[in-house]
């Protein structure tokens, strides 16, 4: 249910906000392609940390509530894109990359849930949301240069995937150094 709700933000919040932009013909004929893009990527980076965090905002534990509204809005995201082509084309007409790229992007949606909710229990909501929706915003913008054949799509899946990983990792440095900190005192 965490990851419809959070989803929904995509089509009912971050389209509508990027329709507006790609239909200003100011913009248009102002921006640069790639500038374009990176307006459009952190839109979708701040939109959707925000609707990410808000469902665990309601619970006890707000940093596990972060790995569960990341991991189900990653999954909703992956059902979302992928399931259509699967309906038409069957699972193994898409290129194995494209799984790997939904699993890249699920675990990227955990750690960066996670580590905002992780900001959020140390007092640093705000910073925490700031900065990943930067980085989100980045991944995105190398997406959407990928897409505009801008960048080459597998030093971009390459890119998100080290993104993630690094992410994962502080998540779980954090997390585990909170825990020995706990115990120690």
């Amino acid at each position: 249910m965490l990851g419809i709700f959070s989803f929904a933000s995509v089509i009912f919040v971050q389209i509508p906000i990027q329709s507006v932009i790609i239909n200003n013909p100011t913009l248009k004929l102002t921006l640069p392609t790639w500038a374009l893009i990176l307006v459009l990527a952190m839109v979708a980076g701040f939109v959707q940390e925000i609707f990410k965090a808000l469902p665990p905002f309601l619970g006890e534990e707000r940093v596990l509530g972060g790995i569960i509204s990341g991991l189900a809005f990653g999954i909703t995201e992956a059902s979302f894109l992928l399931l259509p082509a699967i309906q038409q084309y069957g699972i193994g007409a898409l290129p194995a990359i494209s799984y790997v790229e939904r699993l890249i992007v699920i675990v990227f949606h955990i750690a960066t849930t996670g580590l905002i909710m992780y900001g959020s229990k140390k007092k640093r909501f705000l910073i925490s949301y700031i900065v990943i929706s930067l980085i989100h915003g980045f991944v995105d913008t190398l997406a959407g240069l990928a897409q505009s054949n801008m960048f080459s799509v597998m030093w971009v899946e390459l890119a998100a995937g080290l993104v993630s990983v690094i992410l994962l990792g502080l998540f779980v440095y954090l997390i585990k150094k909170d825990k020995t900190q706990v115990q120690l005192s």
